[in-house]
């Protein structure tokens, strides 16, 4: 598979004048075509996403901002995400209520039930409070007051058969094509293995590391223990830059998560509300391969759990109150909110938000 093929892709636009709507379609259109969206498929993407871009400017929204990112997760199974964010007015209360009774109504709202029935996957936050509030980061300002998120996949229901509620973001560094951070994941019940990697570098040599480490991973069962997985990982980059990485089992029946992690790929894990940070100690594999590099943790009887793994691209993630873990705001919410931290200038970001609930 050619590497061009398998980068992530970006696209983030201010939208204040009717022009930014025909560039963010535009956007659209060519990341779907990249990912090789059939045609169908495609043009329910163009029409989201130009409603979403729309909206800004039907409703003078604050600060208002289109979001794309397209990936290929493997050579037959694409992602793309639009996502829609801004500071005010905020959603009212009759747009629920449009989409609880499954009809469209011709205010506020319409083209959003539209973008709603077309996606496989949408969601919506606004306020902080109310039927979908958005995660409140103790920020202030500079949080964003609503936001709206839909995800295509294709084949479609790539993700219905995980029995955990999975999101992702990968952001190349500014100016490159090429990402140095990647991810993978794979379920065979009743385990899902999830891998976020950050190989050491950046641009297309860094992203050569990481489509040689997706090959190997998916090759290996689901059921691989993540020790295993990273040594395994480690041994089949001999001889390159190497990378750092955080592996992480889940086994559903017994409601077991197991982690490994070799460098500085972090993880903020919450079972049953309760915070721990999971980081690894500094070092690469592929480079050095033992054991002794390794941490690893494991846990058991939680009946909820998050994660939110990043790579050091992200930057700061604040203080979530388990309050807000405990609730209900879909992953999908999380990582587009929380990519809002990440370092814009100067590295590869990856984001991954994982929920599950016995």
């Amino acid at each position: 598979m050619d590497i061009d093929k398998l980068q992530p892709l970006w696209y983030e636009k201010n939208i204040s004048i009717p022009a930014h709507v025909f560039l963010a379609r535009k956007a659209a259109e060519d990341i779907a075509k990249h990912l090789d969206f059939h045609l169908p498929k495609a043009s329910d993407i163009v029409l989201c996403v130009s409603e979403l871009a729309q909206n800004h400017i039907d409703h003078n929204t604050s600060e208002g901002m289109i979001r794309l990112f397209g990936q290929r997760i493997s050579p037959e199974q694409a992602l793309f995400v639009a996502c829609s964010l801004d500071k005010g007015p905020g959603i009212k209360p009759s747009f629920y209520l449009a989409g609880e009774n499954h009809h469209e109504n011709k205010g506020l709202g319409a083209g959003l039930n539209s973008v709603r029935r077309l996606a496989d996957n949408f969601a919506l936050c606004s306020g902080r409070l109310g039927n979908s509030p958005c995660p409140d980061l103790l920020m202030g300002k500079n949080e964003y007051e609503t936001l709206v998120a839909a995800a295509f996949t294709q084949p479609t229901g790539i993700f219905d058969r995980i029995p955990v509620e999975l999101s992702f973001l990968i952001r190349p560094a500014n100016t490159s094509r090429y990402s140095g951070d990647g991810f993978f994941f794979s379920y065979e019940h009743p385990h899902l293995l999830m891998v976020l990697m950050d190989a050491l570098g950046k641009g297309r040599q860094a992203a050569e590391i990481i489509v040689s480490a997706k090959k190997l991973l998916s090759l290996l069962p689901a059921k691989t223990g993540p020790t295993d997985t990273l040594m395994a990982l480690g041994h089949h980059l001999v001889g390159s830059r190497g990378l750092m990485a955080q592996a992480v089992r889940l086994n559903i029946d017994r409601a077991e998560i197991k982690v490994a992690v070799a460098g500085n790929v972090n993880h903020f894990l919450f079972l049953d509300g309760r915070e721990t940070l999971i980081s690894g100690k500094k070092g690469l594999i592929g480079p050095v391969n033992s054991k002794n590099n390794l941490l690893s943790w494991h846990y058991t009887g939680f009946s909820q759990a998050m994660g939110i793994l990043y790579t050091d691209g992200i930057g700061y993630i604040p203080p979530i109150r388990f309050q807000q873990v405990l609730m209900d705001i879909p992953s999908m919410i999380w990582t587009n909110y929380l990519f809002l931290l990440c370092n814009r200038q100067c590295d590869d970001s990856a984001l991954v938000v994982w929920k599950w609930k016995s």
